[in-house]
This record gives structure tokens, sequence and C-alpha cells, in this order.
């Protein structure tokens, strides 16, 4: 029985990720290849007085230095908007670590910021975000938003 469960997750889990594949290379067309992952947007709904959620697919391209982030259905079949992030899109970023959390203040003036949590693992709240288990895709996209959030210095002029 413990074997079958197993096998019936790895299946959901594999399902799960080739969803968000299929999904970010339907909306972008290109030729460059992206990691991809799943994360989740959370904020609290005062009319609802609760929390209402987000489902995000994020796909990077450390060479490129570029970041997608699209905002899908937790069962990854619609697509609603679509932000794509260089350096230059961005004043600052940052990273929570105690609630695995990422923020973008964006340049532009009317989405301010775009916040969003990393999820490695997740099969109790189906309901509300996508069946998925994605540990060593979350690390790796770690290391490349620590390193996507740093601006480059500019170097000040010398004196003569």
């Amino acid at each position: 029985m413990f074997f079958k469960r197993k096998k019936i997750k790895i299946e959901k889990v594999l399902e799960t990720k080739r969803k968000i594949k299929e999904l970010f290379y339907k909306n972008i067309e290109t030729e460059e290849e992206y990691k991809l992952l799943y994360a989740y947007n959370r904020d609290f709904n005062l009319e609802i007085g609760d929390y209402t959620y987000t489902s995000l697919i994020l796909g990077y391209n450390e060479e490129l230095e570029k970041l997608i982030i699209i905002e899908t259905d937790k069962d990854l079949k619609e697509i609603y908007n679509t932000l794509k992030l260089t350096k230059k899109s961005f004043t600052k970023a940052t990273y929570n670590k105690n609630l695995d959390e990422c923020t973008i203040y964006l340049n532009n003036k009317k989405n301010n910021k775009i916040r969003f949590s990393l999820l490695e693992e997740n099969y109790l709240d189906t309901d509300i975000l996508a069946f998925i288990e994605q540990e060593s895709e979350v690390d790796s996209f770690k290391d490349f938003y620590m390193e996507f959030k740093r601006k480059p210095r500019l170097r000040q002029k010398e004196k003569k």
C-alpha cells in the first residue's frame, strides 16, 4: 500500500511539472531554455476576511538574467498575467528567509511590487494550491534569485 501511494504521488508531481512546462512554453514563445518552478502569492482579502491565493509559474534563465512570472490558476490551465523581468525592471528586490518569500519592487508606478512565496512541497492544500514536490528546484531558484536581486553598482568617476 505504501509503495502504491508513493507511486501515485510521484505520478501526480510529474503531471504537475508537465503542466507547468507546457503552460510556460505555450505562453512564452522563445528558443531560450528556462528553469521552471511553481510559486504562489498570498494576500489578505478584507472583503472576505481571509487569505486569497494566486498560483504562479516562475521561469528563469541565469545566463540571460531574466525572470518571467506567470499568474495562473491552481490547476495550471489558464494564464491571467505575465511579467518579464530583467535587472533593469526593478528598483529593489528582497528575500525573507523566515517566510521563504521574495518581493520585487518594480520600476513602473502602476504595479509597485510583486511578492511571491516559494513552495518545496504541497500534498495537502490542493484545494488552493497545486500538488507539487520541488525541493531541488526551489534551492536552485534561491541561488539564482540571490544573484538576480543584486543591482550592479555604479562605479564612481575617478577624480583627476
